[in-house]
């Protein structure tokens, strides 16, 4: 999908449509926060934190699923407006 050769007109130096930015590393901050922000005390309460964050990992895996249609609607929109970046 990246390059010139792709079904969309990739523009150039497009931080802003970068769908693996927006959707892994923000929310792999969060997941880390979640689990090691606070000590977890107990082997218990370590596993409790790491079921919960393989669930928002599922979570995040079915978004990623919808991401392709996103990024080129994001992209068709830029080329609407003759974005240059």
């Amino acid at each position: 999908m990246h390059g010139r050769d792709g079904p969309v007109a990739w523009p150039t130096h497009s931080p802003d449509l970068s769908s693996i930015y927006f959707f892994l590393f923000w929310r792999g901050v969060f997941l880390e926060a979640l689990i090691w922000e606070t000590p977890t005390g107990s082997e218990e309460n370590l596993n409790a934190k790491l079921s919960f964050a393989a669930a928002t990992v599922r979570d995040i895996l079915g978004i990623i699923e919808r991401a392709p249609q996103s990024l080129t609607r994001r992209c068709q929109a830029c080329i609407d407006v003759g974005a240059t970046f």
